[in-house]
């Protein structure tokens, strides 16, 4: 778990807002209580008093978010001023997620961009084609990271015309009929245009 303070410096007439990052603390449970006496015993061995706390930031899941038994309602049971905010850039993540899963384009592009890469990962041989046509490796998408979705698109933007190469390769190379199948499967689906113009934009 990260620690990470946001303060307000004094000095002298003048006031600065700033945010430190501390420590990382050792978790070996998930539990909301578990994890509420590990950011209360840590505060402790900083020498900090939870009661000047004013402000708690998580991610948006239920352990640590949940309105009356996470850790945010756990913390401001001891401290009542310690107001919750929702984490931002996790927040900004789900925004991103969640529109993609709505769109059928996008469902159908990070479906077909996992599958190419599950596809030359779930062999050493195909991935060793891969790896000889193209320029950097291909990634594979995250449900829950928005930017491990950027890096994969990306990543087969930059490698296209190389990839489509290793895929005729293995489709004329001595593999297993099923692989072939798939092959040409995914071949026939990338150099679709409007898969190439949806992963453009």
């Amino acid at each position: 778990m990260s620690q990470v303070f946001r303060y307000v410096k004094i000095t002298g007439s003048e006031c600065e807002i700033k945010e430190s990052f501390i420590d990382f603390v050792q978790v070996d449970g998930k539990t909301r209580e578990y994890i509420t006496q590990q950011i209360k015993k840590k505060l402790e061995l900083d020498g900090l008093d939870i009661q000047k706390c004013r402000g708690q930031a998580y991610d948006n899941g239920s352990n640590m978010a949940g309105i009356y038994k996470g850790v945010q309602a756990r913390v401001m049971e001891v401290n009542e001023s310690a107001k919750f905010v929702p984490c931002l850039a996790h927040s900004l993540n789900l925004v991103g997620v969640h529109s993609a899963s709505s769109s059928p384009d996008a469902i159908s592009l990070f479906g077909l961009v996992q599958k190419l890469y599950c596809f030359f990962v779930g062999s050493t041989t195909r991935w060793e084609i891969m790896k000889q046509c193209t320029k950097t490796n291909l990634k594979g998408n995250s449900q829950t990271r928005w930017s491990a979705r950027h890096l994969a698109v990306t990543a087969l933007i930059n490698n296209l015309p190389e990839v489509v190469e290793a895929l005729e390769k293995i489709a004329e190379s001595s593999l297993s009929a099923e692989s072939k199948y798939e092959c040409s499967h995914l071949l026939g689906a990338v150099m679709n245009f409007k898969f190439i113009l949806t992963l453009i934009i």
